[in-house]
């Protein structure tokens, strides 16, 4: 996070730096003006390149934008161009770019924080590249062992890096449309074949007049394709809307990689004509092939007699696929669903509810000493808590679930100093104010920090239970001494323990963390206030701005947000998944109702004569009733037992989606099926009812 102030006005703004040749190496090229150049000095202004996305935002799709002059954190910058739109190789959220060139200095031994790309030679592997980077790994080990001790490196592609594990959800995704497409097909083919049912004395007399097979199947698929382009249509329609509204709505960081690029485009043009035509060649010369099976005469000879038994059993054969299809997509929609509720439901140590959270980064040269940052981030906390309605407030340098943080080593200051590798590590967070009690966070054990804490003061650190617990198990923590191996050695006195937080997100187990008082820790140069209201915390947010500039009007006030949308957006993705698979799931089931539906109203129809002739000889219409859906019953029951089956088969594929549901689990499984199988026995009901009505008299009238 940094500060941007152009023209007088300052924003916060996320900053990623990078070498000089970063865009040259990848092949990127700015969209507006140029990326950076490679001789680029290091006195003199900074070179800074636009995200599109801030651009489009900030200056309005400006070209004039281009040589300007701007502030960061107190040092000049020119912008020298804009990134394409698609654009997001490390750069998901990023505002601005800014050249860095690294000097002997920047090698120093007291954190982590670059990325390297490489391209690979011809002929090289990537495993190749794995273990020469590994014997560097291991030279580093051995020349700055307490450094590099127990530290390997890790290479992955970059799509890898850049995809990250969406990769299983979207392929979930995929195979639940391609499911979703079968039952579509399947309940299309019913259809076509009822109708080829109804149309075989046509297609026989017209075969008898002279025509050809060749021209009754031109017909037949005119006739499809009217109806497969008109569903191409009305279906991009619908695609184009859904995309718009999933991207508008998804925050990009937590669903997908990419999403804000994607679109209804060539590639989806060219699938939706590949499925339309495929559909309508198929299913537009069913009626044709069915009638090729019978001779004209034999069809003209048969009328009257009802379908034949194959294209009874093709039907059949149909609906069963259907029923079997949306069992899965069911089965499917509802581990992922008891998944997210059971995710959503997480303890995650916190109280969301009525806080407001927002970034104040003093990393300009207006308060340049530790001193100056505690004295001003003190004074802020303690002016917004004076607010009206503010009931607590304090800051923390890295929110939970945010995605930002700090960690390093410890161990129990009474204990050998562990070797490099075995050192366990803890999550490192700073806080000043009531940090705890903004965020709900509860004290188990001894107390927070107070004014005890200032800094040149004993040092002092609070714990999570997870971390207590580890470390002192049946002991008390308070009173135990930590060394944590950030800046020196020297002990630090554990005061308090605190419940366990999930820092980075809701599926992630709690991890040790170690909370240290501001004044005695100023790692960082920013903070993130907490502010718990009685009311609704986005009213808020003006009178914290106005606060923040009544103290310095040249920063201003980032990322301000209710905590609970930050809680959230952790569970975007598995929400996403479970809600479009829900989507698909509901859709498949309507359709396979819709099909059960149709063949049994059609065979009703085709057995009029005889229902009527079995009401007048004495059979009550529960007796009817019953024969209808018995035969529907059965359908629904033979296809539920083929998806139930192919469900438990194919749950591992979701097991990487799931969290703490087995994709087995039988309560899932048994509700999926259960709730197929009672909109199938509503699909019955209807025609069964229909049926149990027949007038006898007006029954065998028809025949």
């Amino acid at each position: 996070p940094a500060t941007m102030t152009h023209q007088g006005e300052p924003q916060e703004v996320m900053i990623q730096a990078a070498l000089p040749d970063f865009f040259s190496f990848l092949g990127v090229e700015a969209t507006v003006g140029r990326t950076f150049s490679p001789d680029v000095e290091t006195e003199g202004p900074m070179e800074v390149v636009l995200s599109h996305r801030y651009w489009q935002w900030r200056y309005g799709r400006s070209a004039e934008v281009l040589g300007s002059t701007v502030q960061i954190n107190g040092h000049a910058a020119v912008i020298v161009g804009v990134l394409p739109a698609e654009y997001v190789i490390f750069g998901e959220g990023v505002d601005a770019w800014v050249a860095q060139r690294l000097g002997t200095g920047d090698q120093t031994t007291s954190g982590r924080w670059m990325r390297v790309l490489g391209r690979l030679a011809p002929g090289r592997s990537l495993d190749a590249v794995r273990d020469e980077m590994q014997a560097i790994a291991a030279g580093l080990e051995e020349e700055y062992p307490d450094f590099n001790g127990g530290w390997t490196v890790n290479v992955v592609p970059l799509k890898q890096q850049v995809v990250g594990d969406v990769r299983a959800s979207l392929w979930i995704l995929l195979g639940a449309v391609g499911l979703l497409l079968l039952v579509a097909c399947a309940n299309v083919a019913n259809l076509f074949l009822v109708r080829g049912t109804e149309r075989q004395k046509e297609m026989a007399v017209r075969t008898s007049l002279g025509a050809s097979g060749s021209a009754l199947a031109g017909q037949l698929l005119v006739e499809s394709a009217l109806i497969a382009v008109g569903g191409a249509v009305l279906g991009l329609g619908l695609a184009a809307w859904g995309t718009g509204t999933m991207v508008e709505r998804m925050p990009d960081a937590f669903a997908l990689p990419r999403l804000a690029s994607a679109s209804v485009d060539g590639t989806v043009l060219g699938f939706t004509v590949l499925v339309t035509v495929a559909t309508t060649i198929l299913f537009g010369l069913l009626p044709a092939a069915q009638a090729s099976g019978t001779s004209p005469a034999a069809t003209l000879s048969a009328e009257g007699r009802g379908p034949s038994r194959r294209s009874g059993r093709a039907r059949n054969a149909l609906v069963v696929a259907e029923v079997a299809l949306s069992v899965v997509l069911l089965a499917g929609a509802v581990l992922l669903g008891r998944s997210m509720m059971t995710l959503m439901a997480v303890d995650d140590g916190l109280e969301p509810e009525g806080v407001l959270v927002g970034r104040v980064n003093l990393s300009g040269s207006a308060h340049p000493s530790p001193e100056d940052k505690v004295a001003f981030f003190e004074e802020l906390v303690g002016d917004v808590e004076a607010l009206p309605g503010v009931t607590a407030a304090g800051a923390i340098t890295f929110l939970p679930m945010d995605g930002l943080g700090a960690g390093t080593s410890f161990w129990p200051a009474d204990r050998p100093m562990p070797p490099t590798e075995e050192r366990p590590t803890a999550d490192i967070r700073n806080v000043t104010g009531e940090y705890f009690r903004s965020m709900g966070i509860e004290l188990l054990q001894g107390r927070t920090f107070d004014e005890r804490d200032h800094r040149g003061a004993p040092q002092t650190v609070v714990v999570n239970r997870a971390l207590a617990e580890s470390q002192w198990p049946g002991l008390d923590p308070v009173g135990q001494q930590v060394v944590v191996n950030w800046v020196d050695h020297t002990p630090w006195e554990v005061v308090g323990v605190v419940e366990d937080v999930r820092m980075t997100g809701l599926a992630e187990t709690p991890r040790e963390s170690i909370y240290m008082h501001y004044a005695q820790a100023t790692f960082f140069p920013w903070m993130h206030l907490t502010v718990r209201t009685r009311g609704d915390p986005t009213a808020l947010a003006p009178s914290v701005r106005s606060v923040l500039r009544g103290l310095d009007p040249t920063l201003p006030l980032g990322s301000v947000r209710p905590m609970e949308e930050i809680v959230r957006a952790t569970a975007a993705r598995p929400r996403m998944t479970a809600l479009l698979m829900m989507v698909f799931a509901g859709l498949a089931t309507v359709l396979a109702a819709v099909g059960l539906y149709g063949v049994l109203a059609y065979a009703v129809s085709r057995r009029v004569r005889e229902i009527g002739v079995r009401i007048a000889m004495g059979a009550r219409p529960g007796t009817v009733l019953g024969m209808v859906i018995r035969q529907g019953a059965s359908l629904a029951g033979v296809g539920l037992a083929l998806g139930l089956g192919a469900a438990l088969a194919g749950g591992r594929l979701l097991s990487s989606l799931l969290y703490e549901v087995e994709p087995s689990d039988p309560v899932s499984l048994l509700a999926a099926g259960a709730a197929l199988f009672a909109v199938a026995l509503m699909a019955c009901a209807v025609p069964a009812w229909r049926a149990s009505r027949v007038p006898p008299a007006e029954a065998l009238r028809s025949d």
